[in-house]
């Protein structure tokens, strides 16, 4: 049967319905879409039209094309079209919409109103031979020079999408494409951990209530969960089992937070406000405050006995996790800030101290990610370098927020670090050297993970969230 296309004015609103050859040999105007898969890199995944296409047979054209069929909604006949066509499911963006007629072979008119799809793919297709008579992954520059000099060994539709958008835009599409499918791996990341904190916390129906209910009121508070997002990132590009990560993740955000509630204590950082809200000293008492910090340490440990991992996994991760916040990690970090404070400290000093403090639990996060897979297929030290770098810059970011941004946007207090006399990068380097440097260290993270290539792409696009926060 043959298939039935939709027929729109300019306006995109519909007027009818024509069957596919007729509508081609009229050309009339007809609703379709065209879609463009990218990879990591930026390559575009072309296709070779089959030769068995009553038109444009056996040209090079855009990863995927098609028609949406009478009640199917556009998005939803693109992902289908291109799950048909080239063995690809994944997340694409409505990038842009384009009206063209245009002469094609065999006396046929193509006058579409053509919506334009991205996504992000990092794996061979599975391409139907019905479809496809072959595929190539191209990079943009290589992709240009050959449309140049062979332009009619490609698709006129694509030739004139190229004319109209430029290797320029087609750039762009992709950073569209990679942040919305970031965006929305993140939000699904951060909901996963939220409920595996939930399920792992005690309630605040148990003995003792305040105790459990000032727990929750630390965890449950809002955050940006980086580290469960860096330990989902290197265990996914590992292949680790996402239950595995969701568990080892609330167990590094148990003692993150824990870190935090002793940080905000008068005895140390002395603050009143976090996440937005008020501290938990402030909100319930310093003694509680005290004691929801030590609970939440032991809590850690506990749902580390809980990961569905070997024993031996489990021994390794409960030691990562140890040496990550101990003396020669967090709590040692913790201790040189509070001696120094008022102190001037060399770059080397606050280098270390920062790497302790700040970057021994990231690196942790990073390293518990890929022992989750329990037989990685890369080695530690490719993601040690990545975790130094994104360590660091973490720690550097937060010093220039603290100096630039307002208390509303950060959700703590603002310009802190300068009131209490703390060395930080922005007052040993100067602002404009520190965002330098900041930049520097997360484009040595992106180059530490060239050994992955596409499975890494987490890693990437966490690198890049560290130097855009905004708090």
């Amino acid at each position: 049967m043959e298939e039935t296309l939709i027929l729109v004015n300019q306006d995109d609103c519909p007027t009818g319905f024509a069957e596919k050859l007729f509508a081609h040999q009229e050309g009339l105007l007809h609703r379709a879409f065209s879609i463009f898969i990218f990879d990591q890199q930026g390559r575009l995944l072309l296709q070779q039209r089959a030769l068995t296409k009553y038109h444009s047979q056996g040209l090079w054209t855009n990863t995927c094309c098609g028609h949406p069929r009478q009640g199917e909604e556009i998005s939803s006949a693109a992902r289908r079209r291109l799950r048909e066509e080239m063995g690809i499911e994944c997340e694409l963006t409505a990038v842009t919409q384009l009206l063209y007629h245009e002469q094609v072979s065999n006396q046929l008119i193509e006058h579409e109103y053509d919506h334009v799809f991205a996504g992000i793919y990092c794996q061979d297709p599975l391409a139907n031979p019905n479809e496809a008579h072959a595929w190539q992954w191209l990079s943009l520059p290589e992709l240009s020079r050959r449309v140049s000099v062979a332009p009619h060994t490609f698709s006129v539709w694509f030739r004139r999408i190229l004319e109209r958008h430029t290797v320029m835009g087609l750039q762009d599409w992709h950073v569209q494409a990679q942040g919305d499918l970031f965006d929305s791996w993140m939000r699904a990341t951060v909901r996963q951990t939220d409920q595996m904190l939930e399920q792992q916390l005690p309630s605040s129906d148990l003995q003792p209530t305040k105790l459990h209910e000032a727990m929750r009121y630390a965890m449950l508070g809002g955050g940006k969960r980086m580290r469960p997002l860096l330990c989902h990132a290197a265990g996914a590009a590992a292949g680790a089992d996402p239950v595995v990560l969701a568990t080892v993740s609330a167990a590094l955000e148990m003692m993150h937070v824990y870190s935090l509630v002793h940080d905000d204590l008068p005895a140390m950082d002395d603050d009143d406000l976090r996440r937005g809200r008020a501290t938990v000293h402030k909100q319930f008492d310093e003694a509680t405050a005290i004691l929801v910090g030590d609970a939440l340490q032991s809590q850690a440990f506990i749902t580390l006995c809980h990961v569905p991992v070997s024993v031996d996994c489990q021994a390794l991760l409960t030691g990562e996790l140890a040496r990550a916040v101990g003396s020669q990690g967090m709590a040692g970090g913790q201790m040189i800030d509070l001696i120094s404070t008022g102190t001037a400290l060399s770059r080397p000093q606050l280098e270390l101290m920062h790497r302790m403090k700040t970057g021994a639990l990231i690196q942790a996060s990073v390293r518990m990610g890929l022992l989750c897979a329990e037989n990685p297929t890369f080695d530690l030290k490719i993601l040690d370098r990545y975790s130094a770098a994104v360590g660091l810059a973490f720690q550097v970011v937060d010093d220039i927020l603290d100096a630039t941004m307002d208390t509303a946007t950060l959700g703590k207090t603002a310009g802190k670090d300068a009131r209490d006399h703390k060395a930080t990068y922005v007052s040993i380097m100067g602002l404009a050297p520190a965002m330098q440097l900041a930049q520097q260290l997360v484009e040595q993270a992106h180059q530490s993970l060239a050994p992955i290539g596409g499975d890494a792409i987490w890693l990437h696009g966490l690198a890049d969230l560290i130097i855009k926060r905004t708090h």
